[in-house]
């Protein structure tokens, strides 16, 4: 596959040219929802350990693994084999020794999945592949050419996890199987949790499973465009104009004022507070710019 290696705020990444979102954001602003790893830094501590569900090609995996340090451990999953390869490629550039990182889809349970192979000599969101889709040919190109692939399903309860203080889920649409399959460890360590929450029919069951969990939830909204961005690019590249998710936290912790919006509900959806002007975006957006700053 054809990668290109770029310089960025968070180290020097292989991306995949024609990737629409990651690579996009990339070679032109020389960062990647740099808001998450803004917020994510006040709560990752030296030694801590990490674990990244949706590794991708590694923006985040390298940043946890800088974050915990030499004496601190990264499990960093990632289902695509080709973005695998990629995410192995980074973590070897960016010197990341303190990172495992394993080819495998994260779910409730173990088991088996085959999907089509895609064609990424063609533009496409890569990132935003989903096993939850049928007809993904119909969003993303796929590689007629190549039999299915075939990958094991294994739940993080079934990874002999020693410990995790932060769990991070980018899984388009799986993050409510990933959590059913990490019950245990969740009632273990106690993590903070990261989970993506952008598709709105999904969300009412996936904070109701975050409230069963005794965990409070805010929503973080980011978007990928940055005035401040690394590469100083002055226009946004991106027709959706903010990302969401849930930053979780265990009832029994208490942290120091987030500032974040607190969820008041399984069926509350931030973009109709939104549009009935609850909430404006200048004003999610300066919050998520804040965790940039020292608090």
């Amino acid at each position: 596959m054809e990668t290109k290696l770029v310089k960025s705020r968070r180290g020097h990444f292989f991306v995949i040219p024609h990737d629409t979102v990651i690579g996009r954001s990339l070679q032109t602003y020389g960062e990647y929802a740099e808001h998450e790893m803004m917020l994510l830094s006040h709560y990752i501590k030296s030694e801590q350990a990490v674990i990244d569900v949706g590794a991708n090609i590694g923006t985040h995996s390298v940043f946890f693994s800088r974050q915990v340090g030499s004496k601190g451990k990264v499990l960093a999953l990632e289902a695509q084999p080709e973005i695998f390869n990629i995410l192995k490629q980074n973590l070897s550039q960016n010197d990341c020794k303190n990172v495992k990182a394993l080819n495998t889809v994260v779910g409730d349970g173990r088991g088996e999945i085959s999907f089509p192979p895609l064609d990424y000599s063609q533009e496409g969101n890569f990132g935003a592949f989903s096993f939850r889709v049928d007809n993904i040919g119909c969003f993303l190109p796929l590689d007629g050419r190549r039999e299915q692939l075939k990958l094991p399903v294994i739940p993080l309860d079934d990874m002999n996890i020693l410990n995790c203080n932060l769990l991070k889920v980018d899984a388009e649409g799986m993050e409510g199987e990933i959590l059913s399959g990490a019950i245990q460890m969740l009632h273990k360590f106690r993590p903070l949790l990261y989970l993506e929450n952008n598709s709105r029919p999904c969300s009412p069951a996936l904070i109701e499973q975050v409230y069963s969990l005794d965990y409070k939830a805010y929503w973080h909204v980011i978007s990928y465009y940055r005035p401040q961005n690394f590469a100083s690019f002055p226009d946004n590249l991106f027709a959706a104009p903010l990302e969401l998710n849930l930053f979780c936290v265990p009832k029994e912790k208490t942290l120091k004022s987030l500032g974040l919006p607190a969820v008041t509900g399984p069926d509350q959806w931030l973009p109709e507070e939104i549009e009935l002007k609850k909430f404006e975006v200048d004003k999610l957006l300066l919050i998520a710019e804040s965790f940039g700053f020292d608090r």
